[in-house]
């Protein structure tokens, strides 16, 4: 930014907040003019109005003192005519004559009897004698006569030119309408609408009231005419302005008086004037814009909007004279007429009336009248004010800013000196320059300023002087807390490493001696024991499963609260896990004859992606919390779909109809180490920890657990995850025959478990089949009552009434059933023996799996089985494969960290008829090693990866190899395939050796290699054929370097899940290809280079398994300059970022051509 001197910004400154202000008073100025010109005509009009205002009152007061008159002229009480003043016409007429003596706006009376006849005193004329008009009751027109008293009958003017009714007239009607109903109060006074005179040519309105004799009865109504004639006076003699207008409406808005010569007399064939249609085009533009809330007729029945409008017009009124503003209705308003400013002012009159309050007469009299003053007047007649203020405004201010500019000039000249000289000294000052310097000046704030400049100087000097010394000693104190904060940090990360080391090793080391605890318990139970001693044995038994079981809740818990739970992202089978979680805990379930059941929606996908071990982990804590806390009855799981904000999650449910939890108990539940209470830990044992832990691997797998529970009727547990569906999960694969051959077929389902009914039905008709149920005995007969036909029986073993086998020999005893399959639901496995009439056909083990039921269907209605699974695999290319799996059994361990190569290599190892067990890494390995061992089921073959976390391959190998059991063949599966490697392999311990990217042929041929070290003959066996080229695959693809599918596509023609698993894992490989590699090169640039190596071994065993061939050249090279400590020299570190920026290249290929692959398949 330009730097701006002082000495000519401060002149011109102080020049611009002098001229800005006096253009400003200026302008509001004349603004302030042109307001008290508005102020000064509203002003005027204000004085006007109420004028007229009180004129108008006066001459509306003046008939109230006149019907007093009447009251007062005898001893009437109340305000009441005195009856004796109307005993007779000429009584009346003589009353009458007196009150007419000095009044200025009521210039004729009347009164009418009920009986008939008419009287009435006219003094409209003033220069002639009054007229009296007589109507006797017999004649139809009234007779005026010129009186100089009353009865003077003298002159007779003659008669009406029409006929006259007295009861037909206006004040007659609404003196009637406002007497009091039973004559016993008083009797309201009333006023007539605004109304053409009968015999003038002039408007009026009448004031009028009944007349009662003695009795109370009505004897006749009297009359007092106004006329208006007076009121358009008035209004003309109003002086406001040359072009100023007055008028007066009623509340119809016809004008009643006003200041023009406007015509507002009407008659009975001629209507009013209205004020809108008026020959003035002032009156009616003024009519027209007159304000809401002046046009209501009664203040309380202004509608929301006039309210609205009238505190809207309040808000914009200016200042009012007090007497306008203590008068209720009156308000200024203004407008536009041919592009000119009209002020008006409009104003109610008698206001008092509107607000409730007494009328004139000191009473609420009838229809009083409602009228509205409104006066216009232009703007422009006011001008002058204006014009006269704005010049006298104008000439002041240039005097002022002329002054004011000169004065500005002088003093921002001193002033600017003296701050120059300050500015010197502040910089000398800022330069360290401490000399005094005082500053010559007028300006006592000035010289303060120099004064305190020299203080300060003496200040910093003394300053500067102790902060050299405070420094030296903070330096000091700052390197002392420096070693302290080191010397803590290490102790921290020392202790730290410690718990890392110890949780890393108490798998092996705890787990380790306790699977040999068990595992030779295992073995004593099989020698010849006394009960004492079996007994003893069960004891160690189970309380050694009992601590395993609390080492690995513990270990769990640890790995989630540091963090280092990790999680897999692979297909998985909702069924499968709660399957294998029934089929742990059924044991103890049918011990407590519960019932295990569970029902998956159909909206449920068949195949979900995520950690099959965690999800497996959770619900079957939850299920063996259910049975541990369950005497009778069930455990039931209900899966469906629970899709929130977008992803898509399922919900399982789990309940029981166990103990209950206290509502008081259910927030702590969750809580680690925590049960219910301590009677609870003592009677059915636990950590605390699994409902924890549970709860946590929902949450890092992105749901949650939450339960609902009653004291003695159960609880439940409600489980949502994170369940994206596996787009290529494969279709259900049994085939057309089976489907066809459960059409029409009708089963009949006997339990008597009315849950069980539900949801075995279900599953039932989900496969085709008609299902029909019975409960009891009754039921029974009924279903057998109805003749239908039966293709299949299926029964309960265990029944309270009948078991099955007795109800088995009843039913056969029909012919219709006689030669029908009956299939035995038991939760026992003994039923064989005890079926020694062989009454079924068929045996299904509680709880039910759906393979066995589809098997067991396909048996009685095919002939044959229908594994879905084993029809898959016996369609593939690679010759028999259950030929190995049947005639060699043996029993596989797989360790990779990897999931991609898990997988694949497990469904070679399928394709060749082994279901193989699955660990990520060595200690899982050695773990599991053991435990099989222990359980009399070890492992024949693992398959043993060498590069994975925790422990490795070679390190794993050498414990088992340590370990007095039987040992396994150990075949190394590795990415490396370096110089050394398989002599490194066979050193450790391992038996064989092969490469990856892994391939059925090679594994097959390591397999019978280990298989001919055991002395297995190969004679008669089926060979494997070699797989299909790619020409001859159905689903062949041009080979690229980059991304061939051919070598796995082949392997999967025929088998729809392999192929769905395969596309699955390619999507993943899109997916995260491009992550795992920064994270990779990351780790390089950080100099973690162990951990950069292990990353593109990783890849590489991935990628190439997926057929990514020029990726597995490229990381293999990466990886061997990154383990020779190539990074240590300048070219090394250039030859690595140059084989990093290839091998992007060649993933980015890889990726492309993958997802072009993709996006080809069906």
């Amino acid at each position: 930014m330009k730097n701006i001197q002082l000495k000519l910004f401060l002149p011109l400154a102080v020049g611009m907040l002098v001229l800005v202000p006096a253009l400003l008073i200026t302008w509001f100025s004349y603004r302030a003019a042109q307001q008290t010109a508005v102020e000064a005509a509203h002003g005027v009009m204000i004085q006007a109005s109420l004028r007229a205002s009180e004129a108008a009152d006066a001459d509306l007061a003046e008939p109230s003192r006149l019907m007093d008159f009447f009251s007062s002229y005898g001893d009437a009480v109340g305000g009441e005519p005195d009856p004796r003043n109307f005993s007779s016409l000429d009584r009346f007429e003589e009353v009458a004559w007196g009150a007419l003596r000095g009044t200025r706006l009521v210039k004729f009376i009347s009164f009418a009897p009920i009986s008939g006849g008419y009287r009435a005193i006219d003094i409209y004329e003033e220069d002639s004698l009054p007229q009296v008009l007589v109507q006797n009751p017999n004649e139809a027109r009234r007779t005026h006569y010129r009186s100089a008293k009353p009865l003077d009958r003298r002159q007779n003017d003659g008669k009406d030119n029409a006929e006259y009714v007295p009861h037909s007239r206006p004040w007659f009607a609404a003196a009637l309408a406002a007497a009091d109903a039973d004559g016993r109060g008083l009797d309201r006074r009333a006023w007539t609408d605004v109304y053409p005179s009968f015999s003038r040519s002039q408007l009026q309105i009448a004031h009028s009231i009944v007349v009662r004799n003695e009795k109370r009865e009505i004897a006749g109504v009297l009359a007092l005419d106004v006329s208006f004639r007076l009121l358009s006076e008035s209004l003309q003699n109003l002086q406001i302005s040359p072009n100023a207008i007055a008028f007066i409406v009623d509340k119809n808005g016809a004008l009643v008086a006003s200041s023009t010569k406007e015509d507002i007399v009407g008659s009975v064939d001629v209507p009013r004037v209205n004020a809108a249609q008026a020959k003035s085009a002032l009156i009616r533009d003024a009519m027209l814009n007159l304000p809401l809330v002046m046009q209501q007729t009664s203040a309380n029945s202004l509608s929301k909007k006039a309210a609205l409008d009238a505190q809207a017009l309040s808000s914009k009124t200016r200042q009012q004279d007090p007497r306008c503003q203590a008068k209720s209705g009156c308000v200024n308003f203004d407008f536009v007429q041919d592009q000119q400013l009209i002020l008006a002012h409009a104003l109610r009159l008698n206001p008092s009336k509107l607000q409730g309050q007494e009328s004139l007469d000191r009473r609420s009299d009838l229809n009083f009248p409602e009228w509205r003053l409104v006066i216009a007047a232009p703007a422009e007649d006011f001008n002058f004010v204006i014009r006269e203020k704005s010049q006298r405004t104008i000439f002041l201010a240039v005097g002022l800013a002329a002054v004011a500019s000169i004065f500005a000039i002088l003093f921002a000249s001193r002033l600017n000196s003296s701050i120059s000289a300050i500015a010197r000294a502040t910089v000398k000052l800022g330069d360290g320059q401490f000399e005094r310097d005082f500053l010559n000046t007028n300006f006592a704030e000035f010289k303060q300023i120099s004064h305190e400049l020299d203080n300060t100087a003496t200040v910093l000097q003394q300053a500067r002087n102790d902060l050299l010394a405070q420094n030296a000693q903070l330096e000091e104190r700052v390197l002392a807390r420096t070693r302290d904060l080191e010397h803590q940090t290490e102790e921290a990360l020392q202790a730290a490493n410690a718990k890392a080391a110890f949780l890393a090793t108490m798998s092996h080391e705890i787990r380790t001696p306790m699977n040999g605890v068990i595992g030779m318990t295992d073995l004593l139970t099989g020698t010849e024991l006394n009960a004492e001693q079996r007994d003893y044995v069960d004891t160690i038994r189970s309380s050694g499963d009992a601590l395993l079981t609390i080492i690995n809740d513990i270990l769990d818990f640890s790995k989630i609260e540091s963090g280092k739970m990790s999680f897999e992202r692979e297909p998985l089978s909702l069924q499968t896990v709660i399957e294998e979680s029934f089929s742990l805990v059924a044991q103890n379930a049918n011990q407590k004859d519960l019932e295990l059941l569970y029902e998956i929606d159909e909206h449920v996908p068949p195949l979900i992606l995520g950690d099959v071990t965690r999800v497996r982990q959770i619900v079957l804590n939850l299920v063996s919390n259910a049975v541990k806390f369950t005497d009778k009855g069930e455990v039931a799981i209900m899966v469906a779909r629970a899709d929130c904000d977008g992803r898509s999650q399922v919900q399982i449910q789990v309940k029981d109809t166990g103990i209950g939890i206290p509502e008081d108990r259910v927030d702590s539940l969750f809580a680690a180490f925590t049960q219910i209470d301590a009677a609870t830990t003592r009677k059915y044992g636990g950590t605390g920890l699994g409902l924890a832990i549970s709860k946590r691997l929902a949450q890092l797998m992105g749901g949650d657990i939450a339960l609902a529970s009653e004291i003695g009727k159960g609880t439940i547990f409600t489980v949502t995850l994170n369940a994206e569906a596996f787009e290529d999960a494969p279709v259900d694969a049994r085939d057309q025959t089976f489907t066809a051959a459960l059409q029409n077929k009708r089963l009949l389902l006997i339990d008597d478990n009315q849950h069980v009914l539900r949801v075995y039905s279900n599953r039932l008709r989900h496969l085709g089949i008609q299902v029909d149920t019975a409960q009891s005995m009754p039921e029974l007969d009924h279903v057998l009552s109805a003749g239908k036909s039966f293709d299949i029986i299926m029964i309960d073993s265990h029944m309270p009434q009948i078991d099955g086998f007795a109800l088995a020999t009843r039913l056969k005893q029909f012919d219709a059933f006689k030669n029908l399959p009956f299939v035995l639901c038991s939760k026992f496995v003994d039923n064989r023996e005890q079926d020694k009439d062989q009454l079924f056909a068929h045996y299904l083990l509680k709880p039910l799996k759906e393979q066995s039921l589809v098997d067991t269907l396909s048996t009685i209605f095919i002939g044959a089985a229908t594994n879905t699974k084993t029809d898959a695999l016996s369609a593939g290319g690679i010759g028999n494969a259950q030929t190995y799996g049947q005639r060699f059994p043996q029993r596989m361990l797989i360790v990779d960290d990897n999931p991609t190569n898990r997988k694949v290599a497990g469904m070679m190892l399928e394709r060749l008829g082994y279901q193989a067990k699955m660990v990520t890494d060595g200690r899982e390995a050695v773990d599991a090693v053991m435990a099989a061992e222990a359980a009399k089921l070890g492992f024949d073959v693992v398959w043993m990866d060498l590069h994975m976390p925790n422990l490795d391959g070679l390190d794993a190998t050498k414990i088992i190899r340590r370990a007095t059991i039987k040992q396994p063949s150990i075949i190394a599966m590795t990415a490396a395939a370096m110089h050394g490697d398989r002599e490194m392999c066979l050193q450790a311990g391992m038996d064989d050796y092969v490469s990856k990217p892994l391939e059925a042929a090679q594994l097959q041929r390591a397999l019978e290699a280990h298989l001919h070290k055991r002395g297995v003959d190969f004679s008669g066996a089926d060979s494997v054929q070699p797989q299909s080229s790619a020409a001859e695959s159905a689903e062949s693809h041009e080979s690229s370097q980059y991304f061939d599918p051919n070598r796995f596509m082949a392997f999967c023609e025929g088998n729809p899940a392999y192929r769905a698993t395969f596309i699955g894992l390619i999507k993943n490989m899109v997916t995260k290809g491009q992550l795992q590699f920064e994270q990779g090169r990351a780790a390089w640039q950080e100099g973690r280079i162990d951990d950069a190596a292990r990353a593109f071994h990783t890849m590489r065993g991935s990628l190439g398994t997926l057929g990514a061939v020029a990726f597995v050249g490229m990381s293999r090279e990466l990886e061997s300059a990154l383990k020779a400590d190539e990074a240590s020299s300048d070219v090394g570190k250039a030859a690595i970022e140059t084989l990093f920026v290839q091998i992007k290249q060649v993933l980015d290929t890889t990726i492309n051509e993958a997802q072009s692959w993709l996006d080809q398949q069906p």
